[in-house]
């Protein structure tokens, strides 16, 4: 799983939203404990997004030793930001 880029994507661009219910991170903490959730997002020490919903296409972007993204607080919303040019990808499970 992953997200790839179907077209050209300008660095510095937003590129998708992690999106879900704002939850108390206390309570974040218990949900992981009891269903490991693995699509939890901390804001900060008081609040988590639970990014579980199929909708949520952010929650595939995959941690990368040299990243090409990074996540950003802007007007309340966590966004991933571009750290450069990222240059269109085929899927790879589009078949020719």
């Amino acid at each position: 799983m992953g997200l790839f880029a179907t077209g050209e994507i300008a660095k510095h661009a937003l590129i998708v939203e992690y999106c879900g219910r704002r939850i108390p991170t206390a309570r974040a903490q218990e949900i992981e404990r009891r269903r490991a959730n693995k699509y939890m997002f901390e804001i900060d020490s008081r609040w988590t997004i639970d990014g579980l919903s199929r909708r949520n296409l952010a929650r595939y972007v995959n941690h990368f030793c040299e990243p090409n993204v990074e996540a950003e607080l802007v007007r309340g919303r966590m966004m991933y930001r571009a750290l450069a040019p990222i240059a269109a990808r085929p899927r790879p499970w589009r078949r020719a």
